[in-house]
């Protein structure tokens, strides 16, 4: 994905579009829930290169999937994943953490709060468990790599850009309702 970003992204590297691009993937992810429980997605937008994205579904499995394998959201934030459909769909988060130096991902689910790390460039960490709660969703937090995409990289200032498709073909499902809050400007928008 980092020597090929236009494959997976629409967009080359030193695109200034490529943070964006990265940016509505995330979004994709969260709201193509094959299990239809996603009705909101809240971004959060920290800075240039820090976003978060969270939806109210199930929240990613935790459990391990495969024997001898790492827990599910592990899997799920570093390995890419063929599967049926056009890109991205069937490549899982393993695509937005290659362009990052850390992703978080805060789970909540069966009653627990769990904490997965990840890296592109290391293997992650043992998963969190956290406190009992009811809450239920996928957090993703994600620093984008600033060395790799370059000087003046920075995520869009237009909410409305997270709505459109990278590959023109796949909008977002009508009926979840995503919230842009972005802190460098200081304001919420609602884009549904």
């Amino acid at each position: 994905m980092r020597r090929r970003p236009l494959m997976y992204f629409g967009v080359d590297r030193h695109d200034p579009a490529l943070p964006g691009a990265v940016l509505r993937s995330a979004v994709h992810l969260a709201a193509d829930d094959p299990q239809g429980l996603v009705s909101r997605v809240d971004v959060v937008i920290e800075s240039d290169l820090v976003f978060s994205v969270r939806d109210n579904g199930a929240g990613l499995a935790v459990d391990r999937i495969r024997p001898a394998r790492e827990p599910w959201v592990a899997e799920a934030l570093t390995e890419m994943f063929a599967g049926h459909g056009t890109p991205p769909a069937g490549t899982g988060l393993g695509m937005v953490t290659a362009l990052c130096t850390a992703v978080v991902a805060d789970v909540w689910r069966d009653g627990r709060h769990y904490r997965q790390w990840a890296a592109w460039q290391f293997p992650p960490p043992q998963l969190q468990v956290l406190e009992e709660t009811e809450e239920h969703g996928t957090q993703i937090l994600a620093h984008l790599d600033g060395a790799y995409l370059g000087p003046g990289a920075k995520l869009p200032l237009d909410p409305a850009e997270l709505l459109s498709d990278p590959f023109g073909h796949r909008p977002l499902p009508n009926d979840v309702e995503v919230t842009v809050i972005d802190r460098r400007r200081g304001q919420a928008a609602d884009v549904d």
